[in-house]
């Protein structure tokens, strides 16, 4: 499930135009915790990927893109390296109209590791321009944590 942040401004019970509410972040696009599929066996490399669909060129070249992983305990900003891993990702157009987020886990000495301890993943889409009240001119979201950046987009954890 893909979530659009922001809020309306209609009151459905009668009809009428509710007030405004506060510009906000409708175009931030933030997926659930979703579980990885990364080999169950211990390998020097493994992927695999979801679609995002109805995702543009445009709006990936004008876009921050984070991921991030979770193993129940710890949440991790991608590029993760570890002692003897990488998790990483990457973005490929597709033929629906859409691109594949692809997630890959390698070792970097070429000894075997398991990888599925990563238990799950979820994408955070920022375009540019995105803010609450103007507040994200300027922030680098590779250099704040996921709980910052939820927090500024009103994301939930």
């Amino acid at each position: 499930m893909v979530l659009r942040a922001g809020t309306a401004g209609t009151n459905v019970t009668d009809g009428a135009q509710g007030p405004a509410g506060e510009y906000g972040n409708t175009n931030v696009i933030a997926s659930e915790w979703l579980d990885t599929d990364f080999d169950e066996e211990a390998t020097t490399f493994t992927d695999f990927d979801i679609e995002i669909p109805n995702l543009t060129r445009p709006e990936v070249d004008d876009s921050a893109i984070l991921v991030y992983f979770n193993d129940s305990f710890t949440i991790y900003s991608a590029p993760y390296i570890s002692r003897f891993r990488t998790f990483n990702y990457r973005l490929q157009g597709n033929s629906d109209d859409g691109y594949d987020l692809i997630l890959t886990g390698t070792t970097m000495e070429g000894n075997a590791y398991n990888f599925d301890w990563m238990e799950e993943f979820r994408y955070v889409i920022i375009p540019q321009g995105a803010s609450t009240s103007g507040k994200s001119v300027g922030i680098d979201y590779n250099k704040i944590s996921y709980e910052e950046v939820m927090d500024h987009f009103g994301l939930e954890h």
